[in-house]
C-alpha cells in the first residue's frame, strides 16, 4: 500500500468536484443564518452612542442649561469677584428677574 495514491487522488480533484457547502461556501445555511446579527448590532450601537451624548450633555456644572437661575449664578459670582459694582449688579438683577 502506498501513500501517493490518497495524494494523488486529491491532487486529481478538481474545484467543481468539490461540494458547494461547508463554512466557506454561502450554501448549506452557514452564511445567512445570522443575517439579523447585523441590525442588531446596528441598534445597539445606536443605543449605546444615545446614552453616551446624552451624559455628555448633562454633565458639567450646571452653566451649559441656561436659563434665569444661571445667569443670576453668574452675576452673582462677577459681583463677588469685583468685576461689577453693586449699582450695576441691581439694575442687571433686576432685567433678568423681570424677564421671567
Amino acid at each position: 500500500m502506498s501513500f501517493a495514491t490518497p495524494v494523488q487522488a486529491l491532487a486529481q480533484q478538481t474545484p467543481q468536484s468539490l461540494p458547494a457547502y461547508g463554512p466557506w461556501w454561502w450554501g448549506g445555511g452557514y452564511g445567512w443564518s445570522f443575517w439579523w446579527m447585523c441590525p442588531l448590532m446596528m441598534l445597539a450601537m445606536f443605543a449605546v452612542m444615545s446614552v453616551v451624548m446624552l451624559a455628555w450633555r448633562h454633565a458639567g456644572d450646571g452653566r451649559r442649561r441656561g436659563g434665569a437661575d444661571s445667569s443670576l449664578q453668574i452675576l452673582s459670582d462677577r459681583y463677588a469677584r469685583g468685576e461689577i459694582h453693586k449699582d450695576e449688579y441691581e439694575e442687571k438683577r433686576a432685567n433678568i428677574l423681570s424677564r421671567r
